[in-house]
């Protein structure tokens, strides 16, 4: 059986009967189970006609705002405005992690309605009120089962296309271009691009001029931002400048250093207080994956692409809450963290706002634990992976062979689908270190589906309702599912598809090119750092990053430490050994500009070509040396005499 072959077997979606595996099943019974205990708590008060007061109260325990109904006439009312607020407060519950607020709206409205009430239940209610509770069950039931059908149907229409599309997909692959590590460079338009980055990463750790600035709660927040442009500087770092450090060393420091600037963690308070009804503020020891685990990932990937051992050191990013109140952290605490909270939950993949696991969040977070392996010599990844793979396959994703945005963690339930195709794109990318058939399958899947041409040649997505919006500053835009699907196709080695979707980018989002820098002037900051990541990312570059030692371990061979920006750019730096070999660009005008390198031999002569020139490296191996820069500049530095 060739290779190919095998890859389309193992990617065919699996059978399953049910949306809900063995976890959410169990979390479902559980509530059920509570839920019809306070029901039949209820029903005892209007079983033995106890006072009135205890009857109303009894309905509310069957549905928010039952005991409304008991006090008859405007008590309707009453009842159909709860049952409105408490759908509210599901809405901020889920926007805002207060988990506090729907349940409070439920059980405060029951003993309201217990207060109010002066005369028995009528018969009306007695009847009305249980029979909605048993309707609304029976009908999310039906409405699961038809979901399954439908999806099943989908399954199967599927599974007769994929094995082809596999096929093809590994084909293309295996035609697609791949630099070697030694050749790898940045071109004139990607180092414009990755400027946009630059620019705001290198602003004062304080500073958040050209981040949007919008909310904390939801998609905009800053963290997301700060996650998603550090990931595309190390893509940078490792792929194209692995030996240099300087200014790119220095953005990604300060991503890393942002995130504990309380304006980006302090919702955690709020969070805290009214999801968990905790006043341990901790933003990376308990849930919130969004922060801690992302924050795990950043920090991870930092300190294995550069060597640097800054965050190794006990509280080298600490959260302050106040002046007398910090949370000390560093690189292992946080690794040590994300083992804690994939073990704790019985779902496996731990919330992001209290009680909420999103699947995105949790295959973000998931990263980290390979890179923590590579540091610190553990086997945290392979302990955890075969829960959180059966975990992820059976409860949250869907029979179709698409992924749930996530679940409810006390019931058990599945999110409702608001996620567009921008899931399925990031899917495809997100999870390729640790899941490469399932990437595979949902890149088949969304090409096949989603992907088609118009009548002027031009690609184009079969968007959903969902996809059309910036998550990242809420205006109206198609761009999450377009970066998503860009980068899965780069990620996958699907070229040509890749590159018809930057064509489109470019054309839809208004491609500029101002003082150097490469933007799309209405796209928010967050997705900016996902077409970034595409415009950097070859085929397997994102999975190689995560699960694989780089090929010239990090503290080996010289390094380019210093150069000024946006005066010098780095388009290559690097090394296979003794040797530091960089392509330059001036970022203004042409001129000499000067270099500071580090990790020479002590006072080791060297060539510089094709210069001409030479110089020798002080007692520390380090030098300071001058260039000029004209364009694509090239600069081969070997020990002289080789």
């Amino acid at each position: 059986m060739s290779i190919i072959d095998a890859a389309a077997r193992e990617a065919i979606i699996p059978f399953r009967t049910s949306n809900n595996g063995r976890r959410s099943r169990e979390r479902l019974v559980r509530a059920a189970m509570i839920y019809a205990g306070f029901a039949a708590a209820g029903s005892l008060p209007l079983l033995f006609n106890l006072a009135p007061g205890l009857q109303a109260l009894g309905l509310g325990l069957w549905l928010p705002g039952g005991g409304f109904a008991a006090l008859g006439g405007w008590g309707y009312l009453g009842f159909a405005a709860t049952v409105l607020l408490f759908a509210l407060g599901l809405v901020v519950w889920f926007a805002t992690g207060a988990m506090a607020l729907p349940m409070g709206i439920w059980g405060l409205t029951a003993i309201w309605a217990g207060l109010l009430a002066r005369a028995p239940a009528g018969a009306a209610a007695r009847i009305v009120v249980p029979a909605l509770a048993v309707l609304t069950i029976a009908g999310y039931v039906a409405g699961s089962r038809r979901a399954d059908r439908r999806q099943l149907a989908v399954r199967a229409v599927r599974n007769q296309y994929l094995p082809q599309a596999l096929q093809d997909l590994a084909q293309r692959a295996a035609r697609a271009p791949a630099d070697a590590p030694a050749a790898r460079e940045l071109t004139p338009e990607q180092i414009a691009a990755v400027r946009y980055l630059l620019d705001r990463a290198l602003q004062p750790v304080p500073a958040f001029e050209g981040f949007d600035v919008i909310d904390q709660f939801q998609t905009a927040a800053l963290r997301y931002q700060i996650t998603f442009s550090q990931f595309a500087l190390a893509l940078m770092q490792r792929h194209y400048t692995p030996r240099f450090h300087g200014y790119l060393s220095e953005a990604q420091r300060n991503l890393i250093d942002k995130m504990t600037d309380k304006k980006v963690w302090g919702y955690w308070v709020l969070e805290s207080l009214w999801g968990n009804l905790s006043t341990d503020f901790d933003p990376a020891s308990r849930d919130n994956i969004m922060l801690g685990g992302f924050y795990n990932t950043n920090v991870s990937l930092y300190t294995a692409n550069t060597g640097d051992e800054r965050y190794l050191r006990p509280g080298s990013m600490t959260f302050r809450l106040n002046g007398k109140t910090a949370y000390r952290h560093d690189a292992r605490t946080l690794a040590q963290a994300a083992l804690k909270n994939f073990r704790a939950t019985s779902l496996c993949l731990y919330p992001c706002e209290p009680h909420f696991s999103y699947s995105f969040c949790n295959l973000v977070g998931f990263n980290g634990l390979p890179v923590n392996d590579r540091l610190f010599g553990t086997k945290t990844f392979d302990e955890i992976y075969p829960d959180f793979r059966s975990a992820f396959e059976e409860d949250f994703m869907r029979l179709d062979g698409e992924v749930h945005a996530g679940r409810m963690r006390p019931t058990g339930l599945a999110l409702p689908r608001f996620t567009g195709l921008f899931m399925e794109g990031s899917l495809a990318w997100i999870s390729t270190p640790f899941f490469p058939d399932i990437a595979r399958r949902s890149w088949a899947i969304l090409r096949q589906d989603a992907v088609s041409y118009d009548a002027a040649g031009e690609i184009k997505l079969a968007l959903r309702a969902t996809d059309g919006m910036d998550s990242g500053n809420y205006r109206k835009s198609d761009v999450a599912a377009y970066a998503h699907a860009l980068l899965a196709a780069r990620e996958l080695g699907d070229a040509e598809i890749a590159e018809a979707l930057q064509k489109r980018i470019d054309r839809v989002f208004e491609r500029t090119i101002s003082d150097g820098v490469l933007c799309y002037p209405r796209t928010s900051t967050y997705y900016h750092a996902f077409l970034v990541m595409a415009r950097l990312v070859q085929q397997g570059d994102w999975a190689a990053m995560i699960m694989q030692e780089p090929q010239v371990p990090v503290g080996a061979g010289p390094l380019l430490a210093g150069c000024a920006y946006p005066d010098v750019l780095v388009a290559k730096a690097y090394s296979t050994g003794e040797d530091l070999a960089l392509v330059l660009y001036p970022g203004r005008a042409a001129g000499v500009q000067g270099l500071k390198l580090e990790r020479l031999r002590p006072g080791q002569r060297y060539a510089m070509a094709p210069q001409g020139e030479s110089f020798i490296a002080d007692s520390a191996g380090a030098a300071h040396i001058e260039v000029l820069l004209e364009g694509r500049t090239e600069v081969n530095i070997t020990p002289a005499g080789r």
